[in-house]
């Protein structure tokens, strides 16, 4: 089974993060969460949908270090290297732990596959998530078009 099966679509899920959920989270990978994906966590309500879990459902096959542990134990040729921590569901963004960003405070973000090359990096979940919005949003205009 892939990571990401077992929550329903559904805005109750995954749990808000607790301050003790983040602490375990920054220290099992050993760094600090940006505050930005924090507080999408907190206030958004289909935080779920896209990224991995942050709250305190740890077995759960969406939190974060959960999914990374499975994308770890894939074969070598298929598995996330260890300076990459996946934050999302089904697609790998992922912070680079070798490279910090002074200027953001922020790890750079990644995207992985296996056997791909690494692209330009965002330089903070802010910009990340800017894309995304507006990938999303030409998404869906194109639906209704």
């Amino acid at each position: 089974m892939s990571p990401g099966l077992d929550y329903p679509l559904c805005p109750d899920y995954p749990p808000r993060p607790t301050r003790q959920s983040i602490g375990r989270i920054e220290t099992h990978f050993g760094i600090a969460l940006p505050p930005a994906l924090i507080e999408v966590a907190l206030h958004s309500r289909s935080f779920g949908r896209w990224f991995a879990g942050l709250g305190p459902d740890y077995t759960s096959l969406r939190h974060i270090i959960r999914i990374n542990s499975y994308c770890r134990r894939r074969r070598r040729s298929r598995a996330i290297p260890k300076y990459l921590i996946a934050f999302n569901v089904g697609f790998f963004y992922c912070f680079d732990a070798r490279h910090y960003n002074h200027q953001t405070g922020e790890y750079f973000i990644r995207y992985w596959s296996p056997g791909m090359e690494e692209g330009d990096p965002y330089c903070s979940v802010a910009e990340y998530l800017e894309v995304c919005v507006k990938g999303w949003e030409t998404a869906r205009r194109g639906r209704r078009g």
